[in-house]
């Protein structure tokens, strides 16, 4: 609620009583006084009502996902992908880079064109911990519930992560991310967008008002923030110098200020969603931290060199983490990953726990 209407509902009854005690004021201005005040009090009540409603609403989006900022994408066309033989020739350690992404990954030439016909709601931040817990708590869904949290105690045991409200929920299982995704579709009174099979893989209704994960072209065009740099910061260049590291760093929970540090260091594993620098959309840790689901399936193939307005993926996804493409990078890898257009997901021993998600729906 907003101070200025705590304040006035403490005061009111004090000003009644001081009211009340004052002889030098008539009967008819103790009467006017009264019923302005009570006018006054009427009026709060139903400011008040409009600020609960208003507060009760923030608390939808907070409990149960994160903020959602409008990304303005549409009637614009934005080049997707990269060329990745230009970077590797330009490169000074480009053995390095050849070996981890163009040997070693899905390729993003050919650089296309990609136009959006409507606009959307994104997550600032990757979906936590705690609100995982909240809406599959809400849901009724207890048994899944408990599996997540059981892989958090392990990613804890095995892989040192950290855990906590405010943590990125690491979830590898997209029939999870799913079950999450309609549920707090339904909780918020919309119209969940995937149908979920009983062999747990699911399909998408792009046309739904839910939540489901956002395609590959609209993280791409969220994560640039307007920029066409290889980095919504900047751009790109091997090795990095110190300077280019510490920006990096500012932006970005990756190898550098968490895997290389150590297991018993404060700051390995995933850090808190948030505690970076935003892009100009305002969506934080798209580049690091948790690698992200995106709703498309997963494949070695270059893309199409066909100009193509809003791409969706129509695929039935299976719930195995590999099905579908991963964006972003994440708190284990290389900053070459953390490119707006990588589509490598850096494989380690630790690969499920580098992965997470966020969520986007249509405008309403």
């Amino acid at each position: 609620m907003n101070i200025k209407y705590l304040l006035s509902f403490t005061l009111l009854p004090m000003l009644f009583a001081c009211g009340g005690d004052n002889s030098s004021s008539s009967e008819e201005s103790q009467s006017s006084s009264s019923e302005e005040l009570l006018s006054s009090s009427n009026e709060l009540q139903s400011s008040s009502s409009e600020v609960l409603l208003s507060s009760s609403s923030m608390e939808v989006s907070i409990i149960y996902g994160p903020n959602q900022q409008k990304i303005p994408s549409a009637a614009v066309t934005f080049s997707m992908g990269a060329n990745l033989n230009d970077i590797y020739n330009s490169a000074a350690d480009g053995a390095l880079f050849d070996n981890l992404i163009i040997q070693n990954g899905t390729l993003e030439d050919t650089v296309h064109s990609v136009t959006f016909s409507y606009d959307f709601m994104m997550d600032e931040t990757e979906v936590t911990q705690a609100q995982v817990v909240a809406t599959l708590t809400a849901a009724g869904e207890s048994d899944v519930l408990s599996s997540i949290q059981t892989s958090w105690s392990t990613s804890h045991d095995v892989a040192h992560m950290p855990s906590g409200d405010n943590y990125p929920a690491n979830i590898a299982f997209p029939y999870y991310i799913a079950l999450y995704a309609n549920a707090r579709s339904t909780l918020e009174g919309l119209t969940p967008a995937y149908t979920i099979n009983t062999d747990q893989s699911f399909t998408t209704d792009y046309s739904a008002s839910g939540y489901r994960l956002p395609t590959e072209a609209e993280w791409e065009f969220a994560a640039r923030g307007g920029t066409t740099t290889d980095f919504y910061w900047g751009a790109f260049s091997m090795p990095l110098s110190d300077t280019d590291s510490a920006l990096v760093s500012e932006y970005a929970v990756w190898k550098v200020n968490s895997n290389d540090l150590g297991t018993d260091a404060e700051g390995y594993g995933p850090h808190e969603v948030a505690t970076k620098l935003p892009n100009a959309y305002k969506l934080y840790d798209m580049s690091g931290n948790l690698s992200e689901f995106v709703n498309d399936a997963w494949d070695w193939h270059e893309y199409a060199s066909a100009a193509v307005t809003d791409p969706q993926d129509a695929s039935t996804f299976s719930n195995d983490m590999d099905a579908l493409h991963k964006r972003g990078g994440n708190w284990m890898g290389y900053a070459m990953f953390l490119r707006s257009s990588n589509r490598t997901y850096y494989y380690t021993a630790y690969k499920e726990y580098g992965v997470g998600f966020r969520l986007v729906k249509k405008v309403l």
